[in-house]
């Protein structure tokens, strides 16, 4: 996963696929497993908080995980409202948000 975040951070593969090689050709695509995806979506949160603010703010400003889920969305980003409790309080870097349970 490590090698997937690294491509993803580097702009090397597009959202929601993951490099594979078949044939020999490093440029074969295969969809990402759902556990990948969580991990996609995520990254693409904490990488759209630290580089917009605005986007920063609206997420800590959210009170839910499912308005959370549905900000993401409107920027393009999959991630489930689960895979976002789970983070809770690791998605900026003040903290926040943590979403009461």
């Amino acid at each position: 996963m490590t090698s997937l975040i690294h491509a993803r951070a580097n702009h090397d593969v597009k959202p929601g696929i993951k490099p594979g090689i078949a044939a020999g050709n490093n440029d074969c695509h295969a969809p990402l497993s759902d556990a990948e995806a969580s991990v996609d979506g995520l990254h693409r949160i904490k990488t759209m908080a630290e580089s917009n603010p605005v986007f920063a703010k609206a997420l800590r400003n959210t009170s839910t995980t499912e308005a959370a889920a549905q900000l993401a969305q409107a920027h393009g980003i999959d991630v489930s409202p689960e895979a976002l409790w789970r983070q809770r309080g690791t998605l900026t870097e003040a903290g926040l948000p943590t979403w009461r349970g």
